[in-house]
């Protein structure tokens, strides 16, 4: 696209860096896409897997672990979610949206090691607890893409996040029923560990993404860093302008 215009330097550098924000969107949606799927290959085996431990510790097929300790379970993890995500924002905010969600990424790997290897209920009701805290990343991904494209773009980009959720609470259960059969097919004893499959590959794939974005994610707020308010109202001018000339031509 030609300039012939003031600032058109400047208007240069702030379309490259337009086009190099957006580059980096892949590794925030990508670091989302690994903390749900990890919490979605969870989701079909944790009460049986819960009920195994129990059962093996205390070397009995008739014990159940009661109603009221099972729904406990899940509630410690959205409990401490609720207290992660009101740290989050002024976590980001501070620290910067990079930091936050490498943080999220990182605290759900040990999260889901921790639950994979419990010993007893109480051990993987403190690690659901742990891992609760650091699973707010949709807000975190939100607000790095507010903070990356123009508002114009904001709903095209938003509604990714929401293909996300959809993908992966739509294959993540399937999958982790299929990691479990691997298991069973491969030693059909181990029935504990055939539960125990589906939160180390939800660990491994959250830390792969950790070790990704480490060394390619950017901080959103040094993406832009063209602050100039002129500059960016001079760039969208001229951009109406263009298309105003080619509807003129039509």
């Amino acid at each position: 696209m030609n300039y012939n215009f003031p600032y058109k330097n400047k208007i240069l550098q702030y379309e490259y860096q337009r086009k190099k924000a957006k580059a980096n969107l892949f590794y925030v949606y990508g670091s989302m896409l690994c903390i749900l799927w990890g919490r979605t290959l969870i989701l079909p085996t944790l009460k049986f897997y819960l009920d195994r431990i129990e059962k093996e510790r205390r070397k009995t097929e008739n014990y159940m672990v009661p109603d009221g300790l099972q729904g406990l379970v899940p509630a410690m993890f959205y409990i401490f979610f609720a207290i992660g995500g009101a740290f989050s924002g002024p976590f980001s905010n501070h620290f910067g949206r990079r930091p936050a969600i490498l943080l999220c990424l990182l605290g759900m790997s040990v999260g889901f090691i921790g639950q994979g290897l419990a010993w007893n209920y109480w051990s993987l009701l403190v690690f659901r607890g742990f891992a609760g805290l650091f699973a707010c990343i949709p807000g975190i991904c939100q607000t790095y893409v507010n903070d990356v494209v123009e508002s114009a773009e904001l709903a095209e980009y938003s509604s990714r996040i929401g293909l996300v959720w959809g993908i992966t609470w739509g294959t993540g259960p399937l999958l982790a029923i299929l990691a479990k059969q691997c298991v069973l097919w491969y030693s059909p004893k181990a029935e504990l560990w055939s539960f125990r499959s589906g939160f180390l590959w939800a660990a491994f794939l959250t830390f792969s993404m950790f070790v990704i974005s480490s060394f390619n994610l950017e901080e959103s707020k040094n993406v832009f860093e063209l602050e100039n308010v002129d500059v960016k109202t001079n760039y969208r001018n001229e951009i109406q302008k263009k298309s105003d000339i080619t509807l003129n031509h039509i």
